[in-house]
């Protein structure tokens, strides 16, 4: 079952904290510092309960009609889920068509060689972009992730350059 929001929920948020995939440019919170932007949520629910969802932002495109629709490392998804990636995609359709979308970007969190993946979104007719270094992009293509979870913060921030933490 899809369900729109418009607003962040509890539920929602929890969803993203828990599924390997989530991340803060999925979460309501991201609505905050994006504020010159719209913002829904699209969640896939199986039997009650959220196993995937796009978050969108929308932007009206300046002297035109249409907007600018973006899920920065969207969709969150369960690998392999091709029916819940089917049904984010139909419902997001619609809310382009009400919207007036004429383009929506994708920065799914995937690996590059994910050849399954790469599949599906092309049989949904998503168009993918050529793997490239340059930045074209909106998110980095390429990036690392470093659990710091069970790291004291204080020793991490010494361990780092003055110019780092200032940034």
């Amino acid at each position: 079952m899809i369900e729109m929001i418009e607003e962040s929920t509890r539920e929602y948020e929890d969803f993203l904290i828990s599924h390997p995939r989530g991340t803060l440019f999925q979460s309501g919170l991201w609505r905050g510092v994006k504020a010159a932007w719209g913002w829904r949520a699209i969640l896939y629910r199986r039997d009650g309960i959220i196993t995937a969802s796009m978050a969108i932002l929308i932007r009206h495109i300046p002297g035109t009609p249409w907007k600018l629709f973006y899920s920065p490392r969207g969709p969150v998804y369960d690998e392999g889920d091709f029916t819940a990636l089917s049904a984010l995609t139909q419902a997001v359709r619609v809310l382009g068509q009400r919207e007036r979308a004429c383009l929506l970007k994708l920065d799914p969190d995937v690996l590059i060689s994910d050849e399954a993946f790469q599949r599906s979104m092309q049989q949904l007719g998503y168009r993918l972009l050529p793997e490239t270094w340059a930045f074209e992009r909106i998110q980095p293509q390429h990036l690392a992730r470093i659990d710091l979870r069970d790291l004291d913060q204080a020793a991490v921030l010494r361990g780092m350059k003055q110019k780092t933490r200032y940034n």
